[in-house]
C-alpha cells in the first residue's frame, strides 16, 4: 500500500524497517485469521517461550495438533541449537536508531500482543 511505501521512504528506506512492516503485516493477518477460526482451532505460540522450553513447547504444539511426540525430538531441537538466548538478539545486532525506528513503528502491534516496545 501507498502509506507503507511512504513510511519506508520517511525511514530512509531502511532494511529493518522495511522488515518492521512485513512482520506487522503478518501480526495483522494472524489477528484477522485467529477472529475468524474457531478458539479450539487456534494456538497462540509467542517466540520467546518456544525458545526458553523448547520441549515443552513443541509437544504443546504437537498435542493441539493432535499428534504425538516421538523419541527423538529432545536429540532433535537440540541439533537445531534452539536457544532463548538470541529472543532480543536483534537489539544488539541492529544501529540503536533502527532499533528506536522499529520501536516506534511496531509499539502499537507489540501493544496488542502483550509487548512493550523498548523492551
Amino acid at each position: 500500500p501507498i502509506y507503507e511505501q511512504r513510511e519506508w521512504a520517511a525511514a530512509s528506506h531502511s532494511w529493518p524497517y522495511l522488515a518492521g512492516l512485513e512482520w506487522k503485516r503478518l501480526m495483522a493477518a494472524f489477528e484477522v485469521a485467529r477472529d475468524e477460526i474457531d478458539s479450539e482451532r487456534w494456538l497462540d505460540v509467542r517466540y520467546e517461550e518456544l525458545v526458553a522450553r523448547p520441549t515443552e513447547g513443541t509437544t504443546a504444539v504437537l498435542q493441539f495438533a493432535g499428534l504425538d511426540r516421538w523419541s527423538g525430538l529432545e536429540k532433535r531441537l537440540e541439533a537445531l541449537r534452539v536457544s532463548g538466548g538470541r529472543t532480543d538478539s536483534y537489539r544488539d545486532e541492529l544501529r540503536p536508531e533502527d532499533v528506536a525506528l522499529l520501536d516506534r513503528a511496531l509499539a502499537p502491534t507489540l501493544a496488542r500482543w502483550g509487548y512493550e516496545a523498548g523492551s
